[in-house]
């Protein structure tokens, strides 16, 4: 149970018991005793069956003479909270004994106890306090962050209150966390050398053709605040992309206008945020037969916006087995635009994930109810062909006949 659902139940159990130690104090002032709620409240264990029973004439109570009603508390005339709440705890204690046992707690013990939860029920408070203060200033901070578009802080602040970061998606500044951090650097792709330092702001450029990209991090320990890897489309350029792993927090990767053959999906990072844009890709090959088979694993919390993308399995190593499009823990904030996913599936991703005008063609499973679909296209594979490896198995070398028929998964 987390610890906003523990200060709400405790809020609610301090109102009771701050509720029954004020009609207490006003029915005590009025020299009124109230009606017991229940037969364990009484100390003896019995209803009043006599002397406090409505009139039959009237249909009000009398009241006892003084001798025969239970003492005023020392204070609780003079309204002294404490001791009503003391009271008041003092016979719930004794109540909860009773409903386990059938006997009386020892006197010794029920004191103990009742100190015990009075001082737990007035450090309550103070305690929620506090708790109220730290959400807004995690609250505070997320505006702030979003405000300036800064992705990386933004899912900092997150971090404790994951399920917070699905507000942020549908408002106007979300584009604004992927734009360009950096000086924008053109390096040739094929001419990079891997495990050269990149400068922040560096674009990675591929024509038309195969390549090979390792990982990144490589030589990058701390990762450069803004990378982009582009091709000159997706049906031209073909990127063989190592799964990156940067260990440093990721400002900004962006993917365009190539197909990404990603062999265990594109990333795997595991101890700090992202902010990923990919435009104009098409991602095969994930469906590896490796774990869950994941195109994008971020389990440190990540931003992701993909834009005309499509993801389509059938196409990697283990073509008949899972096929998922991300794997994700922490805050998550992603928005995919007028993408394509093909023979895969959506298991896994987290609630709150919007897709507005994708087409969803030959999923393996229904998509949870729990995603945002908004003006979306769907279709099932048929239940007989989805572990079919037959069917569900695609030739590479269609997607790019101009390589000469020599394309094999990897």
């Amino acid at each position: 149970m987390n610890r906003a659902a523990v200060l709400v139940g405790s809020g609610i159990l301090l109102g009771a018991l701050v509720g029954a130690a004020v009609v207490t104090a006003f029915t005590n002032q009025l020299g009124v005793e109230p009606a017991p709620a229940s037969e364990h409240t009484h100390d003896a264990g019995r209803l009043d069956t006599s002397e406090n029973r409505p009139s039959a004439d009237t249909g009000t109570a009398r009241k006892a003479p003084a001798s025969e009603r239970d003492p005023v508390p020392a204070g609780a005339s003079d309204g002294g909270f404490e001791v009503l709440l003391g009271d008041f705890v003092r016979s719930e204690v004794a109540a909860g004994w009773r409903k386990v046992r059938n006997d009386t707690i020892p006197p010794e013990r029920l004191e103990i106890e009742t100190a015990t939860a009075v001082e737990q029920i007035l450090a309550l408070p103070a305690a929620i306090g506090e708790g109220a203060a730290r959400d807004t200033d995690r609250s505070e901070a997320a505006n702030l962050a979003f405000g300036s578009g800064d992705g990386v802080g933004l899912l900092t602040a997150l971090r404790d209150n994951p399920s917070g970061a699905t507000r942020f998606v549908g408002q106007p500044g979300f584009a604004r966390l992927f734009d360009p951090r950096g000086g924008g650097v053109g390096i040739a792709g094929p001419d990079y050398e891997a495990g050269s330092a990149l400068a922040p702001g560096t674009v990675l450029s591929y024509p038309a053709g195969m390549f090979e990209v390792g990982d990144l991090a490589r030589g990058n320990d701390e990762f450069p605040s803004d990378i982009t890897l582009r091709g000159a489309g997706m049906d031209v350029t073909l990127l063989f992309v190592a799964e990156q792993n940067m260990r440093s927090s990721v400002e900004r990767f962006r993917i365009e206008d190539c197909t990404v053959y990603a062999d265990g999906g594109i990333t795997d990072l595991r101890s700090k945020p992202a902010v990923f844009a990919l435009h104009r890709v098409r991602v095969i090959g994930f469906d590896c037969g490796a774990g869950g088979s994941y195109a994008l694993s971020f389990t440190a919390g990540a931003a992701l916006h993909a834009t005309e993308c499509r993801f389509e399995g059938g196409y990697g190593r283990s073509p008949s087995g899972y096929a998922n499009l991300a794997r994700v823990s922490g805050p998550w904030l992603a928005r995919f635009d007028r993408c394509t996913f093909e023979r895969m599936s959506l298991d896994h991703v987290q609630a709150g994930t919007v897709f507005d005008s994708c087409t969803m063609t030959d999923l393996h499973t229904e998509p949870s109810s729990r995603l945002d679909l908004r003006n979306c296209r769907v279709t099932l594979l048929a239940a007989e062909h989805r572990r079919d490896r037959e069917s569900r198995t695609r030739d590479l070398n269609t997607l790019f006949p101009q390589f000469g028929g020599t394309l094999r998964p990897r």
